[in-house]
C-alpha cells in the first residue's frame, strides 16, 4: 500500500509540473515577457506590460521591504511588468 501511495504521488506531481510547465509556456503572444538578446525582460508578444498581485503577511517592517523591493523592481522593468502588493493582516491569511 505504502509502495502505490508513492506511485500516485509521484504521477500526480508529474503532471502538476507538466501542467505548470504548460500554462507558463506562453506561446499564445498574450501579455507574457520575453528576454532580448542581451538578457533583458521585455514585453511578450502582445506588446503589454505584465500586472502581477501578490500579497503578503507581516508587521509593518515586512510591509516596507516588500513595498521597497516593488517600487525598485517596478522602476528596473518599466513597461514589462508591473507588481502590485497587497499586505494583509493575520485574520485575512485563509
Amino acid at each position: 500500500m505504502k509502495k502505490v501511495n508513492k506511485q500516485i504521488a509521484l504521477l500526480l506531481s508529474a503532471f502538476l509540473l507538466a501542467t505548470g510547465m504548460t500554462a507558463c509556456g506562453g506561446g499564445g503572444g498574450g501579455n507574457d515577457v520575453e528576454l532580448d538578446e542581451g538578457g533583458n525582460v521585455r514585453p511578450g508578444g502582445g506588446g503589454n506590460e505584465t500586472k502581477i498581485t501578490f500579497w503578503g503577511v507581516g508587521d509593518e517592517n515586512e510591509v516596507a521591504v516588500f513595498q521597497n523591493l516593488v517600487k525598485e523592481f517596478n522602476k528596473k522593468y518599466d513597461g514589462s511588468i508591473e507588481v502590485y502588493y497587497e499586505a494583509k493582516t493575520d485574520g485575512d491569511y485563509e
